[in-house]
């Protein structure tokens, strides 16, 4: 009887030993499965994926014209373009979930040849892909027949205005067609019955002659065309008196 005390002590000491050992172990199978589903998570996420990448001219790509891009593909990621030739990248913003847009208006330093060979990015963490651009005239809808003319405003000077003679005058106009839009080449002003229009700059939707107007009665006719063949023209006259 004197040994029962020892005996006992040894086994508890022996149970605790074998739970201490077979601890980790446990430990280890019970968080095997959370491990694997994590693992198998990250297996299955879905990758970033571009449906569709379109660029909307609405007319011809010329300095002025506004460019509307948008992405279609996963929602909730980061979108861009990048335009050859462009310093900085053209930021899409998610209108909508998976649909990507933004705008850029072509300036006169751009190669308008370089906007179709624009490559969107669409990004989620570390993950990206990305895809070439589909150049398209307007909505994926058939267009309307353009039966229109351009529309010729703001006149300066403005008919029937007295302007004080300066030694170059400045005679300007906006030119805008909702249609086909507007054809550059076409733009044609005749000052007092002569044709000045070689010495015209066009610039986006801005028409300007600069010249020396001497003083008195002055006549203008100034004509433009889109590209779907209507023309517009807009007669007026003005009055140049003494310089001011």
């Amino acid at each position: 009887m004197k040994n029962f005390p020892s005996r006992l002590a040894l086994g508890v000491r022996t149970h605790a030993a074998a739970l201490l050992l077979l601890a980790p172990l446990a430990a280890g199978v019970i968080a095997t499965p959370a491990a694997a589903q994590q693992r198998a998570e990250v297996a299955v996420a879905p990758a970033p994926a571009i449906e569709r990448f379109v660029l909307r001219t609405h007319g011809r790509i010329e300095p002025g014209r506004e460019l509307r891009f948008r992405l279609v593909g996963r929602p909730g990621g980061e979108a861009w373009v990048r335009v050859p030739g462009l310093q900085r990248r053209i930021e899409l913003t998610e209108e909508r979930p998976g649909v990507y847009e933004g705008f850029y208006t072509v300036r006169r330093r751009d190669n308008t040849q370089s906007f179709s060979r624009a490559m969107g990015t669409l990004q989620h963490g570390p993950q990206r892909v990305m895809a070439r651009v589909q150049v398209r005239g307007d909505d994926d809808q058939p267009q309307a027949k353009d039966e229109r003319g351009p529309v010729i405003a703001e006149l300066s000077p403005a008919p029937d205005q007295r302007v004080a003679g300066r030694n170059r005058m400045r005679i300007s106009a906006r030119v805008t067609d909702e249609g086909s839009g507007v054809d550059p080449a076409s733009v044609r002003l005749v000052l007092n019955g002569r044709d000045v229009s070689p010495e015209l700059r066009v610039e986006g939707d801005e028409v300007q002659f600069r010249g020396f107007l001497a003083r008195g009665h002055h006549t203008a006719e100034l004509e433009v065309r889109d590209r779907a063949g209507n023309t517009t023209r807009r007669a007026w006259s003005f009055d140049v008196r003494g310089r001011g």
